[in-house]
């Protein structure tokens, strides 16, 4: 197998893991801490489990209409190729305010940061799109590399000055209706979603069927690895004021492995987010044709999401609120209802299972 071919596999396990793995990690724990360890550990495991089927099912059913039609298509045309203009049109919707909601929210973490020095980075990130947008896989590859150093200088941080006591934390009382909490799905649910870059990950590996399962196996996996020490390394302290007593003694290496890893995975998501839409825009009928496909796209992807935080605009972050809702919809039952729309599905029973987990779970989102 050539070396390219390998270089593809390893970017798109890292663009899945990437866009999964979000600043909000650091919190997976105190989400978490309601159900214990035991509970807390089989709701990763059914989400995972979740994610990971219905992004198989969304790469199968790109995948298929990849083949029928000769061309690789992202989410508008993908919908509009299973369900029509009218209803793949809403789920576009859906889908672009999704994207831009979080590109937003992205955008004004980096605003936080640089200041007005985001307009250079915004000019950077759009001749970046508009030249090789290639070239996004490789830095993507590179944060990627500083998030998992970053992660594990603070996991050592917290092994080198504390002990574990699982005991305590497994013999915690759990509420009787611990599964009311409609919080807990949805920050759990959101940290596996990734389902917006399965279309840019077919087109990376070229529509290879097995290499894309691969990417998306290994790359969701990860995340699933990650959260689940996170989450019993934090959550088996002693206490919650030992765990305070410990930042108050370390506070430096502490909020510089805090703030590494916070870093990088807002630049890993970001990036994810960023390719996602950039396909998405090329992908759009209107823009098919036109000469300035590449670089309107590119404009629209650095610099409107900036427009909008600069112009205190509230609909995006208000739209962020229902982030669970639109990615249990977009990631959840339109793959499910797509590959039962594919002639001679042999997977009846997992559309079913599917769709049944999507209805348990959206009424708490």
């Amino acid at each position: 197998m050539s070396k390219s071919s390998e270089k593809e596999k390893l970017q798109g396990a890292v663009l899945v893991a990437g866009t999964a793995i979000g600043g909000g990690m650091l919190g997976l724990p105190a989400a978490l801490s309601p159900l214990g360890l035991f509970y807390g550990t089989m709701l990763l495991l059914a989400i995972w489990w979740f994610t990971w089927m219905t992004a198989r099912f969304l790469a199968e059913a790109a995948l298929q209409a990849h083949r029928e039609r000769g061309e690789f298509l992202n989410f508008f045309s993908l919908t509009t190729h299973f369900f029509g203009p009218a209803l793949g049109g809403i789920c576009s919707c859906l889908y672009a305010a999704l994207l831009f909601s979080l590109l937003c929210a992205y955008f004004s973490i980096v605003l936080g940061w640089i200041g007005w020095s985001i307009f250079l980075f915004c000019a950077f990130l759009g001749r970046l799109l508009f030249v090789k947008p290639e070239s996004v896989y490789r830095i993507n590859s590179w944060a990627s590399m500083g998030l998992v150093g970053s992660f594990l200088f603070l996991v050592g941080f917290f092994l080198y000055h504390q002990h574990l006591e699982f005991g305590a934390l497994l013999g915690k009382e759990i509420p009787l209706f611990w599964f009311l909490d409609w919080s807990v799905f949805s920050f759990a649910l959101t940290s596996f979603g990734f389902h917006i870059v399965v279309p840019s990950l077919i087109r990376l590996h070229q529509g290879q069927a097995a290499s894309v399962e691969r990417s998306i196996f290994w790359g969701s996996f990860a995340p699933l690895v990650v959260y689940l020490f996170w989450v019993v390394l934090i959550g088996s302290f002693l206490s919650q004021q030992q765990l305070y007593d410990s930042f108050e003694q370390e506070l430096l290496p502490m909020i510089t492995f805090s703030s590494a890893f916070y870093f990088f995975a807002i630049i890993t998501s970001l990036l994810g987010v960023v390719l996602s839409l950039f396909d998405f825009l090329i992908d759009l009928p209107q823009l098919r044709g036109c000469s300035f496909r590449k670089g309107g796209a590119a404009l629209v992807v650095a610099f409107l999401p900036l427009c909008l935080i600069l112009g205190k605009t509230s609909v995006f972050y208000t739209a962020l609120r229902y982030g669970g809702f639109f990615i249990s919809l977009l990631s959840g039952l339109l793959p499910c209802l797509m590959v039962q729309r594919q002639q001679g599905h042999t997977w009846r029973w997992r559309v079913v299972f599917g769709c049944s987990l999507f209805l348990m779970i959206t009424p708490f989102l």
